[in-house]
């Protein structure tokens, strides 16, 4: 799994964690005290199969957990409180698709960027899930992956 930080309302650090094995993500304290959890094993809205990679952006003044959700091949988008609020992704090599995303990020700009591993690529969309470009390739060259 996976693990990012945020702050709670009243300023203290949480910690996001991606709970690979168990199919859910957990929120904790910095001491590990446990504030709640939310997913489970599936495919449909809020259920994950082997979430991967997390991290915690802040968008139009609101907290979003992006879950890199493996083995569904998707993105899957939360509020702060772990309520489900989209996804995007499918199975597949075109534009869009995912073959066992590995690990997400936001960059400076908002946009999620996700790591498409079996693709041998880099995919970066929009917060709603609008692709904006791709690179990378098969290789062990500068550039590839």
């Amino acid at each position: 799994g996976a693990v990012a930080s945020t702050t709670a309302h009243d300023g203290s650090l949480l910690l996001v964690v991606a709970d690979r094995n168990n199919h859910r993500i957990q929120v904790v304290r910095r001491d590990g005290t446990f504030v709640r959890k939310f997913g489970s094993r599936g495919d449909g809205p809020a259920q994950f199969n082997e979430p991967c990679g997390v991290c915690v952006t802040l968008q139009a003044h609101a907290r979003h957990i992006v879950v890199a959700d493996w083995d569904n091949n998707r993105v899957q988008i939360f509020d702060s409180e772990g309520t489900f609020l989209r996804a995007f992704g499918t199975a597949g090599a075109a534009t869009g698709q995912f073959n066992a995303l590995s690990a997400v990020c936001v960059d400076h700009s908002g946009n999620i960027v996700v790591c498409d591993c079996n693709n041998h690529r880099i995919q970066v969309f929009t917060i709603d899930g609008v692709f904006v470009r791709a690179f990378g390739s098969h290789g062990n060259s500068a550039g590839q992956l």
